[in-house]
Parts: C-alpha cells; structure tokens; sequence
C-alpha cells in the first residue's frame, strides 16, 4: 500500500515541480501553446494542485490507519483523470503519444489502489 502512494507522491510530486516551474515545457507536452494567462493557469492547475495532493499523501502515510484516504483519493482522482481523457478522445479524437502514456499509467493505477483498498477492507472485515 505505502509503495504505491509513494510511486503515485512521487510521480505527481516530479510533474507537479516542473509544471509550476517549467509550465512552458509542460504545456508544450500537452500540445498546448498558452498565453501569459495560460502559463499561469498550468502553475495552478497542474503544478499547484498535484503538490497539494502530494502534500495529502504525505500525510496519509504517516499513520496506518489514513492509508485507506490515500488509497481512495488514488483511485477516484486517478480514475477521473482516465475517464476524462477517454471522453475527450470519443469527442475530439486526436490521440497522442502523451495521451496513451497517460491513460497506461492512470488505470493501471486506479485499479490497483481499488484493489488494495478492497484487500484492506476484507482483512478488517475477516477479524
């Protein structure tokens, strides 16, 4: 469990770092090309935010008992990233390299915190 929030901290943690310092490279990764304006929305959105939720992991794995937190905000954030993209390719098409790359890591990994969420819940349930 504590391996797989740390995997996605980290993950988020590195995108997050560059997307609030380098929000260029990150739009430009994204196919955008943004404005002043826009530069500043990728800082928020995608570097503000991610650390924000690096922070929460951060403080999940600091007690057995908020790793269940973890492992849901994992899984419902990640599976929203996932269905979110896939309904921008039914409506717009147009996939990317960085889209299927996104979308291998996205399931996957709401998947695997589902799993685990549910392991942790049948071994309480069991006692």
């Amino acid at each position: 469990m504590k391996l797989l929030i740390g995997i996605v901290a980290g993950i988020l943690g590195l995108s997050g770092l560059l997307a609030l310092f380098g929000p260029g490279i990150t739009g430009e990764s994204s196919g955008l090309n943004p404005s002043l304006a826009g530069l500043t929305e990728i800082r928020a959105t995608y570097g503000g935010f991610h650390l924000g939720f690096v922070a929460f992991l951060a403080w999940c794995c600091f007690s057995t008992e908020r790793y269940r937190y973890a492992l849901l905000s994992i899984a419902l954030m990640m599976g929203s990233a996932a269905l979110g993209r896939l309904i921008g390719l039914a409506i717009d098409g147009e996939p990317t390299t960085l889209i299927y790359i996104a979308l291998g890591t996205e399931i996957p990994v709401a998947l695997a915190a589902t799993w685990l969420l549910r392991k942790e819940d049948n071994s309480h349930s069991n006692q």
